[in-house]
């Protein structure tokens, strides 16, 4: 396990590779079927949380789990804390937004994917404060976001060109003249 001084040190370049590179099958699965300014707006909300928390919707004046985040940057009106009778509420975007939930049908499983990955590193990483490893978890994640969006913006016309002017393989190479 990691030995960290203090949790302003942990970052999501200390979520170990294999980690990243397991969760990273399901988490673009997930990213490749949702639309553009869902990702965009998980990435920025993401980085701009004020709290980051697994399994609880909406947090603090900026935060939550990563759906949480996503909506308030596409839904403003959701700014501000969730409290019935004092307690927060932990609720799912299926509970809360039905009709949004069967519309891009990948948020409960982009939401199951986040909560998971925060409290398997959460588990890892004991020594670690839960908030920071969550932060980092966040980044992590926003910049894989960010990742997919340039991914989508290039265009793979250029991969098929580039290969399409290949030789077969096993055919002499010519020397330009």
């Amino acid at each position: 396990m990691a030995q960290l001084a203090s949790a302003q040190e942990f970052s999501a370049r200390d979520i170990y590779r294999s980690f990243r590179a397991d969760r990273n099958v399901a988490l673009h699965r997930i990213l490749r079927r949702l639309p553009d300014r869902f990702i965009a707006a998980l990435a920025e909300g993401l980085e701009q949380a004020d709290v980051i928390t697994p399994g609880q919707l909406f947090a603090g004046e900026r935060g939550g789990c990563a759906v949480g985040v996503t909506l308030r940057i596409l839904y403003p009106k959701y700014r501000g804390r969730r409290l019935l009778f004092g307690r927060r509420l932990r609720r799912s975007v299926i509970r809360l937004r039905r009709g949004l939930a069967r519309e891009v049908s990948h948020l409960y499983a982009l939401e199951e994917v986040f909560d998971r990955s925060v409290l398997l590193l959460q588990q890892h990483f004991a020594d670690v404060p839960p908030e920071a490893v969550a932060e980092a978890t966040a980044h992590w994640i926003a910049g894989e976001a960010r990742t997919e969006l340039v991914l989508r913006e290039m265009s793979s016309d250029w991969l098929t060109r580039i290969v399409s002017d290949r030789p077969p393989p096993g055919a002499p190479v010519l020397a330009p003249a």
